[in-house]
């Protein structure tokens, strides 16, 4: 019978907690994401007047980037296990695979990691089902990070809509209307209170 020093005995012991303990250590406890934002062709975040229109046919670049805790860390984006663009419409909707396994889809999109994942760049040709409205663009995805277990969500919207209201002038006076008279109603019912 063969029998195991102590010693050996807790250095197995270290060894297997350190690796179970390595392996429960995910990306989101250790609360690492990834930024997205649409940039131009030096890798520079385009403000919101910048921000490219929907036209068919034109390249849309979005970049991205682990947040300051995974950089702190000094950990990078090790690869996209997926990304989709994903817009509805009336009648239907259109979703296109843009990245499966780190690598871009077959003459629609390009994907590369640079700087040891520090920035990726993704860019995408939409097909012409993504311009039946002038509607969001939702783009969402899995990546994993260079330390931590299991992959993080990421998610980017292109061409965000904006809705902007303005009410004719017999709405506008409707409603002041209906804020007056429900001040009145409040004033009479103090009134009532005092007497």
């Amino acid at each position: 019978m063969q029998v195991i020093s102590i010693e050996t005995r807790i250095f197995f012991f270290s060894l297997l907690s350190f690796l179970t303990s390595e392996k429960r250590t995910t990306a989101t406890s250790l609360d690492y994401h990834i930024n997205a934002y649409e940039c131009d062709g030096e890798m520079r975040m385009l403000n919101q007047e910048n921000r490219l229109k929907k036209n068919i046919g034109r390249v849309y670049r979005v970049c991205f980037e682990p947040n300051d805790a995974a950089r702190s860390a000094g950990v990078g984006i090790k690869n996209f296990d997926s990304w989709e663009w994903e817009t509805d419409f009336v009648g239907g909707n259109a979703v296109q695979e843009a990245v499966v396994d780190g690598k871009g889809i077959g003459g629609v999109t390009f994907f590369e990691c640079l700087d040891g994942g520090n920035l990726c760049i993704l860019d995408t040709v939409l097909t012409a089902d993504f311009f039946n409205n002038p509607g969001t663009v939702f783009g969402n995805g899995k990546a994993s990070f260079t330390a931590g277990t299991e992959s993080v969500p990421v998610e980017f919207n292109l061409f965000q809509a904006v809705f902007k209201f303005k009410f004719d002038d017999e709405l506008d006076d409707l409603m002041k209307n209906h804020v007056d008279s429900l001040q009145k109603q409040e004033e009479l019912e103090t009134v009532k209170e005092e007497l």
